[in-house]
């Protein structure tokens, strides 16, 4: 019962720090009233706030109103992974990580930590196998044909009849 407590707390602090602006230094009151408020309802003696509480990835947020990333943001992508600012895991990609891990959008994630939209959650070898891949399937054809204009063999307003 302890756990789902924590989990509830964790929940209602998250959704109130995401329509509402708070200080920093704020935080933990705030955690700690929600918790002993939500014990109380639930008729459960008073226990502490677990310790490892702050370290929620949702909870550590900076002054600037991001979250405070758990590795240094020069470390997060490497040649061969990149690595989740929430909870440190490596991979290849962060997409399928964020959404069933932490239920994130990419643009939630990159709102999170103020990062620029062009930030990398795929890691550049991976990427450059994926990309050598599909251009050996014939997929990148048409666009490697062309000169960075309309497709090959297209001209400016191709497909669109003209009123003779």
């Amino acid at each position: 019962m302890a756990s789902e407590i924590l989990q509830q707390t964790v929940d209602i602090v998250v959704a109130y720090l995401k329509n509402n602006e708070m200080a920093a230094r704020s935080l933990p009151s705030l955690i700690k009233e929600i918790y002993t408020t939500l014990q109380g309802v639930s008729g459960h003696v008073a226990e502490e706030l677990p310790e490892d509480l702050e370290d929620h990835p949702s909870l550590r947020v900076a002054e600037n109103g991001g979250w405070i990333p758990k590795v240094p943001l020069e470390d997060a992508v490497t040649r061969d992974e990149v690595v989740c600012l929430i909870c440190g895991k490596r991979g290849k990609s962060l997409r399928g990580h964020l959404t069933r891990s932490h239920k994130m959008r990419q643009d939630e994630y990159l709102k999170a930590f103020n990062l620029p939209k062009d930030f990398r959650l795929v890691a550049p070898s991976y990427s450059e196998k994926r990309r050598q891949l599909a251009m050996e399937a014939g997929l990148g054809d048409k666009l490697r044909a062309g000169s960075g204009g309309p497709l090959a063999g297209e001209e400016s307003g191709a497909g669109v009849e003209s009123p003779e």
